[in-house]
């Protein structure tokens, strides 16, 4: 067959990794919907902020539609990019970087700090998503079982062979990098080699 090992490690960590997507999109969503008004409360004073941000970026947008010399003035577009992108959605970045620390802290144990606002709201998700989380922690365990065994087969036939016999779905596996002898054109004649000549 030709198969290389690289190929079928490729394969499971792709299938592993669009699954893991599925749920970690499904977790996303209820974690969102928690953290977001817990990060909006605590940080409601900068909401006054991100307005007249959001205000003056709008006034500077106009102020560009009227006169040509601040069209391409790298400091004024400079400004409104990073009023734009950093001070309006202030609150909304918070969120974002909690959300990920959240996440990574339910589906992969990691120990990220939290405000102690959201420490109070971790026991009811993980209530929550107790079937993701628990899917998910044991699709990365057999994922890491899996490659070991590709990695610990002599080649990348015996290592598809094995998945196969182990009931892994490899339908989709396209085996891209056949061995095949290369195509090389010599200078000269192997029959000086040889002595054959």
């Amino acid at each position: 067959m030709g198969i290389r090992k690289a190929d079928v490690t490729k394969f499971i960590s792709d299938k592993s990794r669009a699954r893991k997507d599925i749920l970690w999109k499904a977790a996303h969503g209820i974690v969102q919907a928690a953290v977001k008004p817990v990060i909006f409360e605590i940080y409601k004073d900068v909401g006054p902020i991100e307005r007249q941000a959001s205000k003056l970026y709008d006034t500077l947008q106009e102020a560009k539609g009227n006169h040509k010399r601040f069209k391409d003035w790298h400091n004024l577009n400079r400004l409104m990019q990073d009023l734009n992108s950093h001070i309006v959605t202030l609150r909304m970045d918070i969120t974002r970087e909690h959300i990920s620390s959240v996440m990574h802290n339910l589906l992969n144990d990691s120990s990220y700090p939290l405000v102690k606002e959201l420490d109070t709201i971790i026991p009811e998700l993980k209530k929550q998503l107790v079937k993701t989380i628990s899917e998910y922690q044991e699709l990365t365990k057999l994922t890491n079982e899996l490659i070991t065994i590709v990695e610990a087969s002599h080649n990348g036939d015996k290592a598809y062979k094995r998945l196969e016999e182990l009931g892994v779905d490899l339908s989709g596996f396209n085996a891209s990098g056949k061995n095949l002898p290369a195509i090389i054109k010599l200078s000269g004649n192997v029959c000086l080699l040889n002595g054959d000549c």
